[in-house]
């Protein structure tokens, strides 16, 4: 993010984060493994390759090895049952390994569309389980748009804005720390790979002819990531016991754009991007489509 506390200058240089990307974390290559049988985790994909179990195993250099026994299931402490894919023996070094892997596909997993693009790095909403540092004290909204190659119309496709918030609570009370109208800001950044660099340029925006909406043309750039943030400067959080944030868009996503939103919390509400580490991000919603109709798009991080 840059001075004003956006991102790249928003700063949303997707480094590797507590949730994993579409980089997997793959296990086949360990040397516990007999055989050419694999566990691995990808893009909240869990795959079994080979129906197996997994044995506690002793013995040097071979932290559990795979037996072709998948007749039985149950959940005894050191068993883990997936439906439809046999039986797991967990040894203890790799138990909690398996169930975090778990958790994350069922984030991950929570929607599965074939109009996201593969390069997309979160093709589905998410809250980051690693909380807010507690020094941290300003919070600033977030989008991503682009257009969706996969549609012949994609050339044409564009996202009008008509309004942005950022609502934070505190000791069970809201603040609206950013209200726009009609108004962002934002950059183009690379999309191949899905934010592969923090240079971007400066992001092309039109409106309509009373100015009360701004248009995001997605389809004149389709290589590019269409990344904006609020119009207005990066506020401080409200004080008392932060509950979370909440960003909400009055929206209307043409055929071919694709929409998505989240925020990030900052370490203060001037500082820049710089090498990173300034900025935490809360999470991202789910991806948001076409409709003829004005939709109001959110993200939260408030528990319920």
């Amino acid at each position: 993010m840059n001075a004003t506390g956006t991102r790249g200058h928003s700063g949303l240089v997707r480094r590797w984060s507590p949730v994993v990307g579409r980089r997997s974390l793959a296990v086949d290559r360990w040397p516990s493994i007999v055989g050419r049988r694999s566990l691995a985790v990808g893009l909240g994909t869990f795959v079994i390759k080979t129906c197996g179990a997994i044995l506690g195993n002793t013995r040097r250099r071979q932290w559990f090895s795979l037996s072709k026994d998948c007749a039985r299931c149950d959940h005894s402490s050191m068993r883990l049952c997936l439906s439809g894919l046999g039986e797991i023996f967990l040894s203890a070094n790799v138990k909690s390994f398996v169930l975090a892997a778990l958790a994350l596909s069922a984030t991950l997993l929570a929607q599965s569309d074939a109009r996201i693009p593969p390069e997309v790095r979160y093709k589905a909403g998410y809250i980051n389980s690693v909380p807010k540092p507690p020094e941290f004290t300003s919070a600033m909204l977030w989008g991503i748009a682009i257009a969706d190659t996969g549609v012949s119309s994609y050339k044409n496709a564009t996202i009008e804005i008509a309004q942005t918030q950022l609502i934070c609570r505190a000791d069970g009370h809201d603040f609206v720390l950013n209200d726009d109208r009609g108004a962002v800001r934002g950059g183009l950044y690379r999309r191949y790979p899905w934010f592969g660099t923090d240079v971007h340029e400066p992001i092309p925006l039109a409106y309509s002819d009373d100015h009360s909406v701004v248009i995001l043309r997605v389809g004149s750039r389709p290589k590019r990531v269409w990344h904006f943030w609020a119009a207005s400067a990066r506020a401080s959080l409200p004080p008392g016991h932060l509950e979370g944030c909440i960003v909400k868009a009055r929206v209307r996503v043409s055929e071919g754009a694709l929409l998505q939103v989240g925020l990030d919390y900052w370490r203060n509400s001037t500082i820049e991007y710089g090498p990173g580490g300034n900025n935490h991000e809360a999470g991202a919603s789910d991806w948001y489509f076409a409709s003829s109709d004005w939709q109001e798009v959110t993200f939260s991080d408030i528990k319920r």
